[in-house]
Order: C-alpha cells, then structure tokens, then sequence
C-alpha cells in the first residue's frame, strides 16, 4: 500500500527527499517529514484544517492522560487480529498522537506494520513525531490519496449512516461496481458480498442494475429512486470496465494504461459497429 498521486492516481514511490509516480510528478517530502498532497489550487480556502493554536490545544490535553485509557483500548481490538506485514491507514491522524504509538507497539510485537497517516491540516503533521515511522500527507479524507482497493470500507459506510440519520431523502448515489480494482479484482481483494443489502442494512431504499452500461436501464432506476421520496437511494450498477473495446473490457490494466493511435483506431471502429448494430 502506498499514497496515490493526486495528479493522475498513480502510485506514488517514495525517494530520498521526494515522492514520484510513474508519469513523472513529484511531491517533496518537507523538512518535518510530512508531503502535502493537497491539491489546493480546488478549494478557496487558504487555510485547510486545524491551526497551531488549535493543535497545542489538544497536544496539551492528550498530554494529561485522559485518552489514554481509549487509546490502549483501540490499540487491543486492533492488535487482537493484525496480520503479520498488515497496514494501517488512519484517515485523520492529527499530530499521530494514536498513530505513532500503535505503529510502535505493533512492532514491538513482532507484526511490522505499515502506517500511513492522513490529515487536512500541515500544522498537525509538522508536530508528529519525526521519526515515527508513520509515512504522513497532507489530503482531504474526502479524496483518500490512496487507491479504491484500500478503502472497501471506511468513508463510504459512515456516509451511508449519516445520509440515513439525517433523512437525506432527495440523495441518489451511484455504486460503479466494475468488480476491478487498480491491481486486483475486488473479490481477491475483499470481496463487497451484495452491495444493496448493505445499503438496505443502513436504512437506504437500494436497486441493482444488471447491466450498468444500459443507459435505459440506468434512466428507468433513477426514475424509480425519485419516486419513492422516503429514503436516501443507492443504484448499483454491474458494470463492465472498459466497455465498448474488447481488448481492454473487463481488464485489470486497463485502470492506467497507455494507449497508442492504432488501439484508438481499433476501439473507434468497435464503437461505429455498435452504433449501426443500434441502428438496425
């Protein structure tokens, strides 16, 4: 598991004093250890997250103790079944106060952990310690620097509580369920199961799609999510990645490949035959 660029969602490997994804963009590891991975220049805001007053303030209150007590009971439910090599990602991390110290027990029991941290706010960041071994970048949790695969659960569960709770019942979401992750099928990886039963599970009024890529199909399921008005609604569409070329549909690479003249040549030709095949 590694960060992800936030340019082009390549991996991104580290280097002595810089992180580099295969298409050539780098991210600078600044002096306090931490990359900013925030892609700025999309929100108006100048300053993203927790101020230095904000942070001393809660460095101050961790320091006297009173969390502790939650912290080492985390720290058991998460060591009770960790895997050997495993990682942990832990979207929001702050100054690592948690973070650092489950990286550090983790290794003191032999298991060799991987810790990634990600948090809004640079301040945060700039007081974990240095030499943690938590690899830290600045990101939204709302847009993981990290790739679909290592995110099965998490953001999209506590959205779908939080949706239902709060009675958003004019919200449709879309499940591209393509069964392919960026390097591995989703069932290898961690399979989802029935994805609507989920949803259904956390109060949402759910409809799977058998063919996602069927415009018509998809049109007749919005309609029907508009027309119940009492959930908020999820449409899982069963789609096939790659559609429409049949060198790449379906296929694992086909995430972040290249493609030259002749394939575009070669998947415009399939696309004009399907098109008359419609026609007929």
């Amino acid at each position: 598991m590694s960060f992800r660029c936030p340019v082009c969602s390549q991996e991104l490997k580290k280097e002595e004093k810089i992180w580099v994804c295969p298409q050539g963009h780098t991210f600078d590891i600044a002096a306090k250890g931490y990359v900013n991975l925030l892609m700025s220049n999309s929100s108006g805001a100048k300053r993203h997250g927790d101020d230095r007053l904000m942070i001393n303030a809660r460095r101050d209150f961790l320091s006297k103790g009173f969390y502790t007590p939650l912290r080492e009971a985390v720290y058991d439910a998460l060591s009770a079944d960790f895997p050997r090599g495993g990682t942990l990602l832990d979207a929001g991390c702050g100054e690592c106060w948690y973070t650092s110290y489950f990286k550090s027990r983790l290794g003191e029991s032999g298991l060799e952990p991987q810790v990634l941290g990600v948090d809004i706010s640079k301040y945060a960041l700039e007081k974990a310690p240095k030499n943690c071994g938590v690899e830290r970048a600045v990101a939204s949790i709302y847009k993981l620097p990290v790739g679909d695969g290592e995110c099965d659960e998490g953001q999209v569960w506590e959205m779908a509580l939080f949706a239902n709770a709060k009675k958003l019942n004019n919200l449709i979401a879309f499940v591209d369920y393509n069964k392919c992750q960026i390097d591995d099928y989703v069932d290898n990886t961690c399979a989802l199961y029935d994805i609507a039963a989920k949803f259904e599970s956390f109060g949402w009024f759910a409809q799977n799609v058998e063919d996602g890529n069927d415009v018509e199909q998809i049109a007749a399921a919005i309609e029907k999510a508009k027309a119940q008005g009492e959930k908020p609604s999820v449409i899982v569409l069963n789609t096939v990645k790659g559609k429409g070329y049949s060198k790449i549909a379906g296929s694992l690479s086909n995430h972040n490949m290249n493609v030259n003249a002749a394939m575009v040549q070669e998947a415009l030709a399939e696309l004009d035959q399907e098109l008359a095949a419609l026609g007929e």
